[in-house]
């Protein structure tokens, strides 16, 4: 028995098995052959056919398996290779030239099949590269471990597996901790050098408060742990009373208790949670998926699905906030020196007009479903808010000629998360419907202190003066408007701060699902 100790960033126990995330080889080549590579995938998808407790899905996974013996797909990449061509490139091309032929036939089932070829290529060539996360080896709860993910890594991990994250890098602020807190999942972070490839395999206890993990735990521990886990776990049955409760301070003041989500999947959590609303959905998870940018229907169904689950309450929809650290390759975005005060957020939505206006026109379609809001990030000036609503306008009159229904009536609000938006926040106060501040990217850049950076976490510091007149800044001008103010950064669930808030003005607190009804309890504590 051995005890690791990191930094822990999302609350929570677990114990499992721990599965090591392998990354791809640099240059794409191929580490194992194409006839090993479809064993490990034959395996995969036999898994998850039995254990996905869908018909449809595991039907799925059936149709997978017989892609991988498909004659076509062998002798594309046999042919490929002979000539000399890379096998996991040879995959990849051999499964883009099948599903193209597909597209070309009148019938409509076998047209469908071609997105199945693809991914059934791009999940061996994952494999032949390195990419060997899969969960075969073991029965869930596993624990995911790796150097580090970025936002793109942890699309389609099949998140009911995974008990708990384990990262030797990694930063308390960074989207891989974000997204454990969305989810649920106890997470550890800054492991450093001790976690590596070499645990694979191992069992442990992961204890995502305190940061303590331990390998191999014995018998007694883990009889003492599983009573902890059991004591958790009534302790968040008591939370369940204060599902139903206003969040109302002893002296009456009532604060909006709202939850951040990163996908329309999400949206069932945050129903389920007791919030009020949701105060941020990060669209960007959307323009990750590796097949390429979202189209229209597939962005209107996520938004309607989620308009529909909270039954009638506020859903605010963050626009893409793709950039800096969350990067899509499909994008073909410029590489930057300083990707965090580069071509990201409302920069990038303005730059590529006819990709946001993709994204508006489904927004608008979905508003009918529900009570819509739409805030606008990474804003630093009042033209940007212009812009930006004026594109919105355009998306409205392009609907309107179509005779596609919309709410013609839907806020639009600022994101303050740069300290020129707090500072010219009464200039932006009279366009935005509200504001939102986004506490993770306005202390960075107050503070001159990359969020993603484990060597100046020291630094990064919500609770910083210099942090905290930028927001009593906002709240003023919000409140001297007569707008809303609500912060939806990490620090919106620090218990050390919420008093600040609410004197400061800030009316909506924006967390995770798992965090919103423990803030409700705070609040009527306080």
């Amino acid at each position: 028995m051995k005890t690791l100790t990191g930094t822990g960033v999302s609350e929570g126990l677990a114990l499992g098995r721990i599965v090591w995330y392998g990354k791809s080889a640099p240059d794409g080549a191929a580490l194992t052959d194409f006839d090993s590579a479809r064993k490990i995938a034959a395996e995969e998808f036999e898994k998850r056919a039995a254990g996905c407790g869908s018909p449809e899905m595991a039907a799925l996974y059936e149709s997978y398996l017989l892609m991988l013996e498909d004659s076509d797909l062998e002798d594309g990449v046999r042919k490929k290779t002979s000539a000399g061509a890379d096998p996991a490139a040879a995959v990849r091309e051999t499964g883009e030239e099948l599903a193209a032929m597909l597209l070309a036939l009148e019938d409509e089932y076998m047209r469908a099949r071609a997105e199945d070829v693809r991914s059934v290529s791009r999940r061996l060539s994952d494999i032949m590269c390195g990419k060997t996360f899969a969960i075969t080896d073991f029965d869930a709860p596993i624990i995911l471990a790796a150097s580090d993910l970025t936002p793109a890594d942890t699309v389609g991990l099949d998140a009911g597996s995974i008990a708990g994250v384990l990262l030797a890098g990694g930063s308390a602020n960074g989207h891989t901790a974000i997204l454990a807190q969305l989810m649920g999942i106890p997470a550890v972070i800054g492991l450093g050098n001790s976690l590596g490839p070499g645990l694979d395999g191992l069992s442990c206890a992961v204890d995502g408060k305190t940061g303590a993990v331990t390998l191999e735990p014995d018998s007694a521990f883990e009889a003492s742990f599983r009573a902890e886990m059991k004591m958790a776990g009534l302790r968040k049955d008591a939370l369940k009373q204060f599902a139903s409760r206003p969040a109302e301070t002893s002296r009456g003041q009532r604060i909006k208790v709202m939850c951040n989500i990163g996908s329309a999947a999400d949206a069932e959590a945050a129903a389920g949670s007791g919030c009020d609303g949701i105060g941020l959905f990060r669209t960007e998870f959307l323009y990750l998926d590796p097949e390429g940018l979202p189209g229209e229907e597939k962005q209107f169904e996520a938004y309607k699905k989620t308009l529909q689950l909270m039954e009638g309450k506020e859903v605010i929809i963050r626009t893409c906030d793709i950039g800096s650290d969350k990067k899509a390759d499909h994008l073909q975005l410029p590489a930057e020196e300083n990707p965090a005060l580069g071509l990201r957020g409302i920069r990038l939505s303005l730059a590529r007009e006819e990709m946001f206006l993709t994204q508006l026109r489904a927004l608008l379609r979905a508003s009918v479903y529900g009570r819509l809001s739409v805030m606008f990030p990474m804003i630093t000036s009042l033209d940007e808010f212009k812009r930006a609503k004026a594109l919105w306008k355009t998306a409205m009159d392009r609907l309107s000629r179509e005779n596609v229904p919309f709410d013609a009536g839907v806020p639009l609000g600022a994101m303050i998360e740069t300290p020129a938006a707090a500072i010219i926040s009464g200039e932006l106060a009279g366009e935005a419907d509200f504001f939102s501040i986004g506490t993770n990217d306005l202390t960075q850049y107050t503070l001159a202190a990359d969020r993603q950076s484990p060597d100046v976490a020291a630094l990064f510091d919500p609770g910083h003066p210099a942090v905290k007149k930028l927001i009593e800044m906002t709240a003023r001008a919000a409140a001297e408007r007569g707008i809303p103010v609500g912060i939806c950064g990490n620090s919106a669930a620090d218990p050390e701060l919420l008093e600040f808030y609410i004197n400061a003005g800030i009316g909506e607190l924006s967390v995770s699902p798992g965090r919103a009804l423990s803030l409700k309890r705070d609040i009527c504590s306080l």
